[in-house]
């Protein structure tokens, strides 16, 4: 088989604190301004450097400055008090206690834009998971178009979507709101005891398949798998060997001609500063691989607007 058959593919979820929201305490005082900017300097600076791209999925409210989000405040009460909405009070409340600190990175969309072969997709306009409790289809369009109408003023935003903690909604919803493409989990959260999903996880077991992508009803899966940090209380020198191990059997992968999509949040970088090993063991990894392409971003099949 051809070395060049294979790809890895990197999406990242961007959410800043808008995706903790509704579990914050102090541990999470460390993803604030300083950090999320330093954070998302150094992985669009590393993905340049190395040749490398990636898919930064964006939530709308993250990419504006505090004043333009104000503009929004009235909107999410209305629906907060009028349908009984947790996760708009919860935000709220949240953003004003800190005054938005770790909420916003209006800086994002020009790091993004640094390297012209990054792609944007959304992540939700204020990352409100589908399952929560009151969720109708208005507020699903709100969110939707709202976060599209930001985040397509980049010429590199496509019409894609990661769905807030992976939870996806109905396929309809996606297509009235113009969008071709979404990330899946790993097919095997399915599995029902949650210690063999870890286990799978670690193990980078559903990581790659022959095609990126299915398409389904008309729009575009693409399966991935999420990187798991490790917490750094751990031994370095294990938490090193294993990074390396998972490097070297993704890679593996890539080399036989499969297609490898692997995902983590930036912000673990914050929290779990582990995490960056990984990152830098990949890339050195890669040098050493035969596989001749880096990272990339993720493909846009679609051209039109036609659904089949």
């Amino acid at each position: 088989m051809n070395n060049n058959d294979g790809s890895i593919y990197l999406s990242l979820d961007c959410e800043g604190l808008w995706g903790f929201c509704d579990i914050l305490n102090p541990n999470f005082d460390r993803i604030n301004y300083s950090s999320l900017l330093n954070i998302y300097q150094y992985i669009t600076n590393i993905l340049l450097e190395n040749n490398a791209s990636a898919t930064f999925a964006v939530t709308g409210f993250f990419s504006l400055e505090r004043k333009y989000f104000k503009t929004y405040i009235d909107i999410i009460e209305n629906y907060a008090n009028n349908q009984n909405i947790y996760w708009y009070s919860t935000l709220i409340k949240e953003w004003k206690e800190r005054n938005g600190n770790g909420f916003h990175l209006p800086e994002i969309i020009k790091l993004i834009e640094s390297n012209k072969n990054n792609n944007i997709w959304q992540h939700g306009l204020s990352h409100i998971p589908a399952n929560f409790p009151n969720i109708s289809e208005e507020i699903f369009d709100f969110e939707y178009s709202n976060a599209q109408k930001i985040l397509s003023t980049s010429s590199l935003y496509s019409k894609g979507i990661i769905f807030p903690r992976n939870i996806e909604c109905d396929i309809n919803i996606l297509k009235r709101n113009n969008l071709h493409y979404f990330r899946s989990p790993l097919r095997q959260t399915i599995l029902p005891n949650r210690y063999v999903r870890y286990i799978r996880r670690v193990l980078g077991i559903g990581f790659s398949s022959t095609n990126i992508y299915e398409k389904k009803n008309g729009m575009y899966i693409f399966s991935s798998g999420n990187i798991p940090p490790l917490f750094k209380k751990k031994d370095k020198v294990l938490i090193i060997k294993y990074y390396k191990f998972l490097s070297r059997k993704l890679i593996k992968k890539a080399i036989h001609g499969e297609q490898v999509h692997i995902w983590f949040h930036p912000e673990n970088l914050i929290l779990n500063p582990t995490l960056q090993l990984f990152v830098e063991i990949l890339f050195f990894e890669l040098k050493k691989s035969s596989l001749e392409k880096s990272l990339q971003a993720l493909p846009s099949p679609k051209k039109d607007n036609d659904y089949d």
